[in-house]
This record gives structure tokens, sequence and C-alpha cells, in this order.
């Protein structure tokens, strides 16, 4: 879905994944995807920051938080 543009569809269902599973990063992960589609970088970041205090080894998060950052860590 988020590949094609629904990201409102893919954004309910990642909220619903972070609701009935609030310590899986993926669901944080999911969201903060969607969030740089909708160019909300601050509220992607806040997101990242979930999903690396969940599961801190999660290098596609930490990848992606980089590369919003400008390449700072």
């Amino acid at each position: 879905e988020i590949r094609h543009g629904k990201t409102d569809n893919a954004s309910l269902k990642a909220e619903s994944l972070i609701k009935s599973h609030p310590k899986l990063s993926m669901g944080y992960y999911i969201k903060a995807q969607i969030q740089v589609i909708q160019s909300q970088k601050s509220q992607a970041i806040e997101s990242l920051n979930t999903v690396l205090a969940i599961h801190p080894e999660f290098e596609p998060a930490r990848i992606l938080k980089q590369k919003l950052q400008g390449g700072r860590t």
C-alpha cells in the first residue's frame, strides 16, 4: 500500500499494529516510513527513536534516521 501511495490505509494499519503490539518495533518503523512519504520528517525521527529504543540493533531504522538527519548520527 505504501508503494502505491495509499498512505492513509497503511497509516491506520501501522497504528493498529502499534496499539495491539506496542513493544514491537516494526509498527513504529512502518509509521516512520509513512511519515517520510508524507514529508513529516521530525515525526519520522521520533518514530525511529522509538524503534531504536525498543530494538537498538535495528539497522534499517538507524540508516533511515541518519539519512533524515543529513548523515549525522
